[in-house]
This record gives structure tokens, sequence and C-alpha cells, in this order.
């Protein structure tokens, strides 16, 4: 059984670091191609704890350190199912794409025998509130929660961003980080981290997701997942 953990667990290598954001970032201008953010699942190893892949996790963390195009990564897990993997900020899709090959994909499926799962959105803000940028934290309590809907036809992805946003407070000493998310397939929302379940919780509740319907008229998709590492890139140091 332990050689056999040891050989499985060497798919939690495919973990990435990333980049050092401003206090506030935007979407590119018309000459630059617009950051995105990538949300990737992975199935873990059912006799795997938590505290076993956090670990080798960080282990990963010096190789993917400068990583061309990779901004910030927050590694992830799962809260409703274990999956391990990240937030990831690039600062294009090119450079995301670079690193989610074909080679990355056949990999993932070959060690763990189920295909990861790589969701992309253009990111239409990019918000740090720490001076000088969220730090790397190796051993952190924070949690992420990416709220996504289906927008209405037509509409403009980054105004129904705005107009979700507005229902978040406009400063909170619990947010860290902030990315609005705007998908191909016409979905809006937001991806944020918050220093700790706890400060999560006092904004993200039924009764928010219960107002999220029925001002857009739609149904809300609210994920949770457990930040034990977050990793701004050294090169934008």
């Amino acid at each position: 059984m332990k050689s056999a953990l040891s050989a499985t667990l060497t798919a939690l290598a495919i973990a990435t670091p990333i980049a050092t954001p401003a206090a506030a970032q935007t979407p590119a201008t018309d000459s630059a191609p617009a950051p995105v953010v990538v949300i990737v699942r992975v199935p873990k190893p059912w006799y795997a704890p938590k505290a076993l892949v956090a670990s080798k996790m960080r282990d990963t963390i010096a190789e993917y350190d400068k990583l061309p195009g990779l901004k910030y990564k927050i590694y992830t897990l799962a809260q409703a199912d274990g999956r391990y993997g990240g937030v990831y900020l690039w600062q294009d899709r090119a450079s995301a794409e670079a690193w989610f090959n074909p080679a990355w994909f056949a990999r993932v499926e070959k060690e763990r025998g189920a295909a990861g799962e790589v969701r992309y959105f253009t990111a239409t803000q990019v918000k740090d509130y720490r001076p000088g940028g969220t730090p790397a934290n190796t051993h952190s309590d924070s949690v992420v929660t990416v709220i996504t809907l289906p927008a209405a036809a037509g509409a403009d992805l980054t105004q129904s961003n705005i107009q979700l946003r507005a229902l978040l407070p406009a400063r909170y000493p619990a947010l860290l980080r902030e990315y609005g998310l705007a998908s191909a397939d016409g979905r809006f929302g937001l991806a944020l981290l918050w220093q700790d379940q706890a400060a999560a919780e006092q904004w993200i509740t039924s009764d928010w997701l219960a107002g999220l319907r029925k001002t857009f008229g739609a149904e809300p998709v609210a994920e949770w997942y457990d930040a034990p590492i977050l990793t701004p890139s050294t090169l934008q140091r």
C-alpha cells in the first residue's frame, strides 16, 4: 500500500505556482490580450487525506515558481469532494494553453485514471486588496468561493459582473483577492479569495444566493474550496 500511495501521489505534481499582482489590476487594453482565470480540478486518491495531498502540493512550488505567463496560483482542495487543483491567473490564454496542453491532459489521465477538468474564464477584473499584493503562504487558512450564473440572452458579461460585485461589500478586510469571470458559454461570476471560512460565510449565505437568483433570474452555482497554498510568481516580484 505504501508504494501504491507513493506512485499515485506523483500525479499531484501537476500543481503550479504564480505571479505577484498589483494592488488592483484590470484586463488588457485593446493592444494586449486579456488575462484569464483557469479553474482546475483533478480527482484525488480515495485513500489520501487532504493533509497529505496538501503536503505533496507544497513539493511542487519551486518547480513551477517561474512558469511563463502565470501570475498567481491558489492551490485548492474542493470542499465537496476533495478534488485538488487550483485557481490560476494567467497573463493571457496562450500562456495557459501552453501549460494545459495535450501532454498535460494525457499525463493526468494516465496517473489518475481520470480526466482533469480545466475551465477557462476571461478575467473581467482582477483585484488584490492587500498592499503590495497578497503574499505567498504555504500553510494558509484561506478559502475560495466561485460563484457563477448564466447570463441573460444578449447581456454584457462585464456589466453583469459589475452588477454582481455591487452585491458584495465595497471594502471588507477579510477579502484578499477578487476575479471577475466570463466564460465562452455565457456564464459570468466571481472567484473570491477570503482570509478564512468564517469570513466567507458572513457574506456567501443561502439568503445572499437567493438574492442573486431574484436579481438575475437565474440559478447561481457556488463552489467552495480550501486554499492551503497561495503562490504569487517570483517573476512578478
